[in-house]
């Protein structure tokens, strides 16, 4: 969903679920995998938020601003991997900058 409220803020908010191809496959740059394919393939649902500015100043108007926040619901699917970090859920926030050219 993307909102923008005023014409230089943005607000945007996604849902996704991740499931592997392959319930035996690896969970690539991770370095999981379950060669018996018991662990299952759902790895989980992400809800990400995000809030973007864009200032209208002469010396800004290159410039856009975000901040964000993204959470991971971990699937049971690290409950059960081998060397699994385990299904504690995960949060990330970050900040970005943009100069547009």
């Amino acid at each position: 969903m993307n909102l923008t409220p005023v014409p230089n803020v943005r607000l945007m908010m996604s849902h996704r679920a991740y499931w592997l191809a392959d319930k035996r496959g690896a969970f690539v740059g991770s370095g999981l995998q379950d060669p018996t394919g018991r662990a299952g393939s759902f790895l989980g649902h992400m809800l990400d938020v995000s809030i973007g500015w864009d200032p209208q100043w002469s010396f800004l108007k290159r410039v856009s601003f975000d901040i964000g926040f993204s959470h991971i619901f971990k699937g049971n699917y690290f409950d059960k991997v081998p060397n699994s970090p385990g299904g504690k859920d995960t949060n990330y926030g970050y900040t970005m900058a943009t100069i547009k050219f």
